[in-house]
């Protein structure tokens, strides 16, 4: 038996936690923002020890717009596509804060654990050094980018 597919090459994209998008009201960073922003006076939560990797969006772009202009041989690729650093739920929150400067109360503990939540969430981006790819924006200066684009729409929103 051959497969049709044969000639096919396959990409496996794994990406850390992307953040960033305007259209994702859902996401973890956007939504703290929109709760400071709401004036929300605490912020139930975990403890926050679970870590994760976060991209910006505009990263990721760039990443997805390499690759696709790269021509491979093999059958199959893995990329880990990621900062290769890793933040605790509780230090972008408290970082959130800061850059807000909001006195949003939190209660981190209020709520359990997910059962079975991977704690420790760290791209490994080795394989992104071969194609000369590298994410360049900080977390805080795509928090600070985010909650800008976040207040210029819900300016257009309330007109």
């Amino acid at each position: 038996f051959k497969s049709k597919l044969s000639n096919t090459n396959v990409l496996d994209l794994d990406v850390g936690h992307l953040y960033g998008d305007l259209n994702n009201e859902k996401e973890f960073i956007y939504s703290i923002i929109i709760k400071i922003l709401k004036d929300e006076k605490i912020l139930k939560l975990t403890k926050g020890q679970q870590k994760r990797d976060f991209i910006h969006i505009k990263d990721f772009l760039k990443f997805f717009i390499l690759i696709l202009k790269k021509k491979t041989t093999k059958k199959y690729t893995k990329f880990e596509i990621g900062s290769s650093k890793s933040y605790s739920i509780k230090s972008v929150i408290l970082i959130i804060k800061k850059i807000m400067s909001s006195n949003t109360a939190t209660n981190f503990g209020y709520f359990n654990y997910k059962k079975g939540e991977d704690f420790s969430m760290k791209s490994n981006t080795k394989s992104l050094i071969n194609i000369k790819w590298k994410a360049s924006i900080k977390l805080s200066a795509g928090i600070r980018s985010l909650m800008n684009k976040i207040k210029v729409k819900q300016f257009k929103m309330n007109k």
